[in-house]
């Protein structure tokens, strides 16, 4: 029997052992994905919603598949090792509620603003929503806001 693990101990066993797998989850423990190899029980649901939220907030283990899988293979072993990293972090510091909700606004943030890079600037409407979305992230995503980002978002896309 093996001794008990931490997250950032299995995955960086899976990293020495040359055991993580791109594109397919793996069982967690002989091969395994970025996520499962952290969290073995997302192998049997095949889902990173069953992620301890104690390691990972959701909203960040549903982000894990995709940067694993939609990196290029000669940027996949440096993210990976950062990827461990952060993991490792966590669990001497776990991230706070408020914290977590800062790192996905600023996620989002960064998101948009990279879409927004792809709109041509004749097209007018969609920029101005995407940058009433910006606006709306930037003063933290606020509740009484959210239906006017959502109307002009409509209306762009309508457009």
């Amino acid at each position: 029997m093996r001794p008990k693990e931490s997250p950032s101990e299995r995955l960086q066993r899976h990293i020495t052992n040359n055991t993580l797998l791109r594109r397919d989850w793996g069982d967690g423990y002989e091969r395994a994905c970025l996520l499962v190899a952290i969290a073995p029980g997302c192998a049997k649901t095949r889902s990173a919603a069953a992620c301890p939220a104690s390691l990972l907030a959701p909203w960040f283990a549903r982000m894990v598949p995709s940067m694993d899988d939609r990196g290029t293979a000669a940027a996949w072993p440096a993210m990976v090792q950062r990827f461990q990293l952060l993991v490792q972090k966590l669990e001497v510091t776990p991230l706070s509620a408020e914290a977590w909700e800062h790192a996905r606004l600023r996620s989002l943030h960064a998101s948009v603003t990279e879409a927004r890079s792809h709109v041509s600037e004749d097209h007018t409407g969609v920029l101005k929503a995407i940058d009433d979305v910006l606006a709306w992230l930037d003063a933290g995503a606020p509740e009484k806001g959210r239906e006017k980002v959502r109307a002009a978002a409509a209306a762009a896309a309508a457009a």
